[in-house]
């Protein structure tokens, strides 16, 4: 049955279920753009399984140098986002890349990961490239890991934004880009998302303003009934 609020000095009736449907209409607009949101496959490089350790990246990602995926049980440190991660050593240029499409043109996204040192040596540096339907690139200073071996790694976040301008699959390229043989890093929780339109905010915003209000109407209808 279907609970109305009378207020006898309009004689308006109000549902309840209105303003219900009026708010999920507003979130579902504003929250439509996630659509768009594009996932990386295997961004925690947990396929395939390997036992300790194996050359390449992994599910979805191209290597090139020096790449593995590596287990935990390894003991050259440990990852807390599952029981892989992906190590880039420093020769031979070491890069993983994978390709994703299907982007809203004109939204901004984000693609963050997780990174930490190994514990090699000091002046490790990691970079993002992002090519094709966007482009653009940064480069990360890695702090040097203290604790070694079977130890939780010390991630640090690495974010990079971008927009695409068309409709071309876009290439993301993770590269281990420090000085000299030795350093190497750990990489792992790539994740891709986008960020919130202005316009979608606002709309928020005035979804709850509009349930205020009418939270505030039921209560001056109520004390006139009362009256």
């Amino acid at each position: 049955m279907k609970t109305q609020v009378i207020d006898r000095r309009s004689r308006k009736t109000f549902s309840p279920s209105v303003s219900a449907f009026l708010l999920i209409a507003i979130v579902l607009g504003a929250g439509s753009e996630r659509s768009h949101a594009q996932t990386l496959l295997n961004g925690s490089f947990e396929n395939p399984t390997v036992p300790l350790q194996a050359s390449g990246g992994g599910t979805n990602w191209s290597p090139s140098g020096s790449v593995f995926i590596t287990n935990n049980a390894e003991t050259l440190g440990r990852t807390i986002y599952g029981s892989q991660w992906l190590q880039l050593n420093s020769f031979n240029a070491a890069d993983a890349q994978t390709v994703s499409s299907g982007f809203s043109i004109g939204s901004t996204y984000t693609l963050s990961l997780a990174t930490s040192d190994i514990g090699n040596g000091a002046g490790d540096a990691l970079t993002i490239t992002i090519s094709g339907g966007a482009t653009a690139t940064q480069t990360y200073s890695i702090p040097t890991r203290t604790a070694t071996g079977d130890n939780n790694f010390t991630f640090a976040t690495a974010s990079l934004s971008f927009t695409p301008v068309s409709a071309t699959p876009i290439t993301f390229s993770i590269a281990n880009t420090g000085a000299g043989p030795g350093p190497a890093i750990a990489v792992d929780n790539v994740q891709l998302q986008i960020v919130p339109e202005p316009s979608s905010v606002a709309s928020l915003l005035g979804a709850f303003a509009f349930l205020t209000g009418v939270r505030r109407w039921r209560g001056r209808a109520v004390q006139a009934v009362k009256s």
